[in-house]
């Protein structure tokens, strides 16, 4: 059932790097943000992320909207729960209320060519990213409705927990340089390299230019040589930063960017 839910995937349009298996995200709605994976993910343009996540697919289990509610982080409006007789199409919303299955029920294995030839003008990748981006409906059934809530509730927690994370991040270098050096850090050069050490991550994360192929932890000085290369072949749309670092302490951060190659 998985190999052929991919090859209906393909048909609609996510093929090639749009169609990604055993596909790791972090579930921004979780303390601490930690690491998720699921079986299979497609999405609607470059870069991968949750603003272009279209339709996850997972593997059953005996609570799939707890599975889904897991999974929300991901930013597909739309999932396909795999079982060994069929599968279920699901709409994914913010909370467990605006989770449900589609009207239809179980798709049988032997109707499943037949279901997804139905909903190719709908769950294409086009489409899907047009329903999330201006929330119109992709179609006339309960299942084609894109949850309008998800988003946005989705990037408030990552809002909320990257500038923890900056200020976790920026108050322990500023540490860590004054035990080393006896002096405190220059903020401005500071805030630099953190940004480009975050840039980094999203890059990473996001597959762009290479950067999964680094290991971040350990290679912190490939990441910035990396990020130095890659912007002069980035188109920035938007970088938007608001801070505010009195000495000692910095006292609030707030990081919004988007990127296109």
């Amino acid at each position: 059932m998985f190999d052929g839910v991919l090859t209906e995937l393909g048909r609609l349009g996510y093929s090639g790097e749009l169609l990604q298996q055993a596909y790791d995200f972090n579930d921004w709605f979780s303390p601490d943000a930690p690491a998720r994976q699921v079986a299979a993910a497609g999405f609607g343009r470059k870069p991968l992320g949750y603003d272009s996540a279209c339709v996850a697919a997972f593997l059953s289990s005996p609570t799939p909207r707890q599975t889904l509610i897991g999974l929300r982080s991901l930013g597909a409006p739309f999932a396909i729960e795999i079982r060994d007789d069929g599968l279920i199409p699901w709409s994914v919303g913010v909370d467990e209320t605006t989770t449900h299955q589609s009207a239809a029920g179980r798709i049988p294995a032997d109707a499943m060519r037949r279901f997804f030839d139905a909903i190719k003008t709908k769950w294409n990748p086009d489409a899907v990213l047009r329903a999330k981006n201006i929330g119109q409906s992709v179609g006339p059934t309960e299942i084609d409705w894109v949850d309008l809530g998800l988003i946005p509730e989705l990037e408030n927690e990552i809002s909320r927990k990257l500038d923890r994370m900056l200020k976790n991040a920026l108050h322990d270098a500023q540490r860590a340089h004054k035990e080393r050096t006896g002096q405190k850090p220059d903020s401005e050069e500071l805030y630099r390299l953190v940004f480009r050490l975050l840039a980094g991550k999203v890059f990473h994360d996001r597959k762009v230019g290479g950067f999964n192929k680094i290991d971040g932890a350990n290679e912190p000085q490939a990441i910035l040589a990396k990020f130095q290369i890659t912007t002069k072949n980035l188109k920035i749309i938007s970088v938007a930063a608001k801070r505010s670092l009195p000495p000692p302490h910095n006292s609030g951060i707030d990081l919004v960017f988007k990127i296109s190659p």
